[in-house]
């Protein structure tokens, strides 16, 4: 029987081909847009799922007394190295600790076969326990017993497959180079990529304490140098809260009688399955994503569902009346109200998993180019997410049994002799839910035509706005090997020569991404001023290189030594302590601890937004700097 409607379905769909194929066109269409949504949203929240260990992983913040903030957020992820060895001595209910430190910039490998040299962007160095913490899958070497030797090097399986083709490589030393020379590692372990929903993409990670020592030995008894990430595994998933008060209660001691503390900092764990969609921390390493934008989208593609539902369901209803003479017959011959209510559920079933099925056929064709849109390597792995599966099963099925209920049985409740007499005419009830869902897709479509209107002017805005600095045709170049920056004066001289660029400058930081602050006391005349400045290090060029306007004093001169203790502050600096005339304000600037350089006020920038728009606009300085990165246009 089931066999014979489903023919029958198919008969009447190839009977009335305009009607069907925009039925199954709108469906079709709808479902496609959902469910790559939907394939964007579930990978997004199953960030780090796969750690074994997950609800027992933690990283440590540290939140700053207030006033003492970057980027309007006092929360940061980075603490000194020696807290390792006060965690492992002393905090009770750690497992496992390990430092993460996270290096962008040229890191150079060579292997035995000396022709051949490698360079990776990123690199990681961290202690032997974080082998422990996150669910590292070995494809040689024992992650038990990783990093137990000096010198030793942990990489991925393509790391492993880009250097020596194969991965059984342990043992295999690698003589690594990066502003200055590593040494010489040996391959402890190689271990399977991480997937791509993962917060961590380790592709070479070094032993902690042997990096530390060649690029900051001091460090390592440092507490004032606030540069590494820490993961925790605590020994049960309810002991997070005692170790952080274990944390924060050996501060509290360290730092009341310390005379450089500026105030009372407080110490938290943060999970795991947090640190993507639940975090906002600075300078945690990791990405993330805005967990209310995964809502928001997951709203549209149940919107945009409905939308094409509703159309499905408008058109079947408006339609259903031409089959009631169909429906007299069956009944005069036998059928059953309920044999009739499973045909018309079966119409729209089978038309709703035919479009589910079109769907999947331009979902999977299309997913290339999404991923291209999205500009992230998600994998279209349906059959193996029991989730999404019961998703492909949900849509058709709820589709279906709204676009077949109310014929089925309208259709099938009246009597055959008024059909076959021509008297049978659907009431209102029809035409009251046909309103309905009629009213109530034009307010869907309604409100997501004034979101689309909202998105454009909000990307014209970002389009259009003034950032305070020039972002196009410009080029970066990071000098990170040692002998280019030996040679950096050589490479500006060059560069300079070429006809097609304009000029050169070698700086810190693009303007848009500054990540450091300098806070202290300036001392001027009879008062004192506590003050933060987000700072820029740039040569005489910088403000020529991106466009930058000054508006009082003057900047840099090439080969004038009184510069290098010279400060060139933004207009928010000059508002935001209250300076009137602040060119040739001299200040001594007292650093916590200790005393600074007498620091002279040259020249007023205008602002620049130096983060997202969302951040207002802080404090910023410009000093001299003879090291760093080659911009030029």
């Amino acid at each position: 029987m089931i066999k014979n409607w489903i023919l029958i379905s198919f008969r009447r769909f190839f009977r009335d081909k305009t009607n069907s194929l925009i039925n199954l066109f709108g469906l079709t269409l709808g479902m496609t847009v959902s469910l790559l949504i939907f394939i964007y949203v579930r990978h997004e929240f199953s960030y780090d799922s796969f750690h074994k260990k997950a609800d027992r992983v933690y990283r440590i913040i540290k939140e700053n007394p207030p006033g003492d903030n970057y980027l309007s957020n006092p929360k940061q992820a980075v603490l000194p190295a020696p807290l390792a060895d006060v965690i492992r001595q002393q905090v009770t209910g750690v497992a496992a600790v390990s430092r993460v430190a996270s290096w962008g910039g040229s890191l150079t490998v060579e292997t035995s076969d000396a022709t051949k040299l490698f360079t990776e962007d990123f690199y990681n160095a961290a202690d032997g326990d974080l082998f422990r913490i996150l669910t590292f899958e070995p494809l040689a070497g024992n992650v038990n017993s990783t990093f137990a030797h000096p010198y030793t090097v942990a990489i991925s399986e393509k790391t492993a497959l880009k250097y020596f083709g194969r991965t059984d490589v342990t043992g295999e030393v690698l003589n690594l180079t990066g502003f200055k020379s590593f040494g010489r590692y040996t391959i402890d372990l190689v271990f399977r990529d991480f997937p791509t929903n993962s917060s961590y993409d380790f592709k070479i990670v070094l032993r902690f304490e042997d990096f530390v020592k060649t690029v900051q030995p001091t460090d390592l008894q440092n507490w004032g140098n606030h540069n590494y990430n820490y993961l925790l595994l605590t020994s049960s998933a309810s002991g997070a809260a005692a170790v952080a008060k274990q944390i924060d209660d050996f501060y509290y001691k360290k730092d009341k009688d310390d005379p450089s503390s500026d105030g009372k900092s407080t110490y938290s764990l943060e999970g795991l399955p947090d640190f993507y969609l639940d975090s906002d921390i600075n300078f945690s390493n990791t990405p993330r994503n805005d967990i209310s934008r995964l809502y928001l989208l997951s709203l549209l593609a149940i919107f945009i569902l409905l939308v094409a539902g509703i159309n499905y369901v408008n058109l079947t209803t408006a339609r259903s009346v031409k089959r009631a003479k169909e429906v007299g017959v069956r009944k005069v011959v036998g059928a059953l109200p309920s044999n009739l209510v499973l045909q018309f559920l079966g119409d729209a079933l089978t038309l709703s998993f035919v479009s589910m099925l079109f769907a999947l056929a331009a979902a999977w064709s299309l997913f290339p180019s999404f991923r291209d849109f999205i500009g992230k390597e998600i994998p279209f792995d349906i059959l193996h997410d029991p989730l999404l599966l019961l998703v492909l099963l949900i849509i058709p099925m709820v589709l279906g049994l709204l676009a077949g209920l109310y014929p089925s049985f309208a259709l099938s409740a009246f009597k055959p002799a008024h059909v076959l007499k021509g008297n049978f005419a659907t009431g209102d009830q029809g035409n009251l839910l046909r309103d309905v869902l009629t009213i109530f897709q034009f307010t869907i479509s309604g409100a997501l035509i004034i979101a689309v209107m909202v998105v454009t002017r909000q990307l014209s805005f970002l389009e259009e706005h003034d950032p305070g600095y020039d972002r196009e045709q410009i080029v970066r170049v990071n000098l990170r090997d040692e002998g280019a920056r030996n040679k950096r004066e050589v490479l500006i001289n060059e560069l300079k020569k070429n006809s097609a660029i304009r000029n050169v400058s070698l700086t810190s930081y693009f303007p848009n991404s500054v990540n450091t602050q300098q806070s202290r006391k300036w001392l001027g005349g009879t008062r004192s001023t506590d003050v933060a400045f987000y700072t820029i290090n740039a040569d005489a060029s910088y403000l020529d290189v991106f466009g930058i306007k000054l508006v009082e004093g003057r900047f840099f001169t090439p080969g004038n030594p009184a510069d290098s203790n010279a400060f060139v502050i933004n207009e928010t600096a000059v508002k935001t302590y209250g300076w009137k005339n602040p060119v040739g304000m001299k200040f001594t600037g007292e650093k916590p601890g200790g005393k600074g350089d007498t620091v002279t006020i040259i020249g007023v920038i205008k602002d620049i937004h130096i983060a997202d728009y969302r951040q207002a606009i802080a404090p910023c300085a410009l000093d001299w700097l003879k090291n760093g990165q080659v911009f030029w246009r």
